[in-house]
């Protein structure tokens, strides 16, 4: 198995919603209050808009491209719009399906949201998709990509776009029984495979698993942290593994990576412990299944990457 399979692979998303919003001009969204674990998409189907975030940076699109927005607050409004209404309320006044883990979904009425006060004019058609990853910001994963990524026609696989807005246009019009768990294995999927074609299409400048994925040694490596972070890795182990001296493999592995190796297992090792504190495991088990003999060198260490013990942080985010 590959190392980019192995890192898409280990994505733990929690939940997903994904609609399409008509909008007559003028118009505009405020996300300002954006949870650590969010991701959200948006791609024009007709019309055009603006994204802007808190730093200035402003993408035009229009169909056939797309922005996917990591970890950051935005605007999202038309040519002549301002940012008026917030995007998470009127996601779920206009009838979307609701976000979390805890939300019991029955089945939307709605599908589309669609602004009926001027029926007649043009309208703006926008694919909008939200993901509730693990925690974007930290992720050894996601946390090493940019806030926002660009997509124009070549990366976004317009027929893939379009398949999505076509499913959900049909269950508009003709709902079925299953189209929660339908739509939302298709908002999983078309971010694994937005997040897929980024890493392969563009890389990273920044030190990270991205660039050691170049370097046959240090990819090695990655790929064995990544898939076998349960065992009692070394320094020296890790190195011999990928077929290169201790010193070379140190040195490299922290230029590409920009962490040392230990550092960048224990913190794989930290977020496989979180979703499996999330999925109810005790303690215990969630220990020795990532690699730790003693619990309490555990609990040490979770409580300096999280900021709270094992047990109160999977209590928490299970409600």
């Amino acid at each position: 198995m590959d190392l980019l399979n192995s890192v898409l692979q280990s994505l733990k998303i929690i939940d997903s919603s994904l609609g399409i919003l008509e909008l007559a001009p003028p118009w505009g969204f405020r996300r300002d209050t954006i949870p650590k674990d969010m991701a959200t998409f948006i791609a024009p189907m007709s019309g055009s808009c603006l994204v802007r975030l808190d730093d200035g940076t402003t993408v035009e699109m229009k169909p056939g491209n797309a922005v996917l927005i990591l970890r950051d607050a935005f605007d999202i409004l038309s040519a002549d719009g301002s940012p008026t209404k917030s995007f998470v309320e009127s996601w779920t006044a206009q009838g979307l399906p609701a976000m979390g883990p805890h939300i019991e979904r029955s089945g939307p009425d709605y599908f589309c949201a669609i602004d009926h006060e001027r029926p007649d004019e043009h309208r703006d058609r926008l694919l909008a998709v939200a993901v509730q990853a693990e925690d974007v910001a930290e992720s050894p994963i996601l946390g090493v990509l940019p806030q926002m990524i660009s997509f124009d026609e070549k990366e976004l696989e317009p027929a893939l776009i379009g398949t999505v807005a076509q499913f959900v246009e049909a269950e508009h019009r003709q709902p079925n029984p299953g189209y929660n768990a339908t739509a939302q294995q298709l908002a999983n999927f078309l971010f694994i495979a937005l997040v897929r074609n980024h890493v392969l299409s563009n890389g990273t400048d920044r030190a990270s698993w991205i660039r050691g994925m170049s370097d046959r040694a240090i990819g090695h490596a990655l790929k064995l942290i990544h898939q076998a972070f349960d065992k009692p890795w070394s320094l020296q182990s890790l190195a011999r593994a990928s077929g290169v001296s201790r010193s070379v493999f140190a040195a490299r592995f922290r230029t590409l990576v920009g962490q040392t190796p230990m550092t960048y297992l224990a913190a794989v090792r930290m977020h496989a412990a979180a979703q499996l504190l999330i999925d109810g495991q005790p303690v215990s088990n969630v220990c020795q299944r990532v690699g730790y003999r003693s619990e309490w060198a555990f609990r040490k260490a979770f409580r300096q990457q999280f900021g709270m013990m094992p047990a109160r942080y999977g209590k928490s985010l299970r409600g």
